[in-house]
């Protein structure tokens, strides 16, 4: 049961990664609708990472 966690930490972490490089790139290029749109799956993936966390600290 702890691989899901474990599987979701990973997963988030690298979209975490991803997402940070392509908000910061369309902003500087001023594409505002793909830049609220990445914004928006960034805090998913934030959101993700910390439920993961706490997942992984909940359990025995």
């Amino acid at each position: 049961m702890i691989a899901i966690p474990i599987i979701l930490l990973i997963l988030s972490t690298l979209a975490i990664g991803r997402l940070v490089f392509r908000v910061q790139s369309s902003y500087q290029r001023k594409h505002t609708s793909r830049c609220v749109d990445d914004s928006i799956t960034l805090a998913v993936a934030i959101f993700l990472f910390i439920s993961s966390i706490k997942m992984l600290l909940e359990s025995p």
